[in-house]
């Protein structure tokens, strides 16, 4: 586990972008007509939604940007408000991929080319979202925020980590995504 503040903000997403690269497999199977568990649609958005929103997001939100504020960071109108946005775009995104994956019926070829169009606009926009944090935010950030103001933030962040791990739930949410990325291997690589 890495204990730099940006160290695991960076980590985290080169292992989320790996498993958006399976989910982008997922779909791709469902859109050819493949046989296809809708199972797999859950377990995706339910890591998505507990690792990448609530804990990657978590961080960011709770831990980089009150410290940039600190630092001299404007908090309204400016990156950080970009940011937030951002996060919000992906939890409409992600809801309607919930409301797919738990409907009762099954699927109809809309409801298919819902979850394919819903989360081929979900990998992109994530992987624009997190190329912007690596080249633009995250320099910035590491540029403003050193010394005593980076080792306080993560500190918090390992905090952070120690609560959300304390029954083993993050290390479990790690696995999920190795599964998912073995069970749907991604067919290209992204270089961020």
């Amino acid at each position: 586990m890495a204990t730099d503040l940006f160290e695991t903000l960076y980590a985290e997403h080169r292992f989320i972008n790996r498993v958006l690269g399976a989910f982008e497999s997922y779909a791709e199977a469902v859109e050819a007509g493949e046989p296809f568990e809708r199972h797999e649609l859950n377990r995706f958005v339910f890591f998505l939604s507990q690792y990448a929103e609530l804990g990657h997001h978590h961080k960011e939100e709770h831990v980089l940007i009150p410290a940039l504020v600190d630092a001299g960071f404007s908090a309204p109108g400016g990156p950080l408000e970009f940011i937030r946005d951002q996060h919000r775009h992906e939890r409409r995104l992600m809801r309607r991929l919930r409301r797919t994956a738990a409907q009762k019926q099954p699927w109809s070829a809309a409801n298919r080319d819902e979850v394919v169009a819903t989360v081929r606009e979900l990998v992109q926009f994530e992987r624009t979202h997190m190329e912007k944090e690596n080249t633009l935010l995250f320099p910035e950030a590491i540029r403003q925020l050193h010394g005593e103001p980076r080792q306080r933030a993560s500190q918090q962040l390992l905090e952070m980590q120690a609560a959300w791990d304390e029954d083993g739930y993050a290390a479990w949410l790690r696995e999920l995504g190795e599964e998912l990325v073995a069970d749907h291997p991604p067919a290209s690589a992204w270089p961020g």
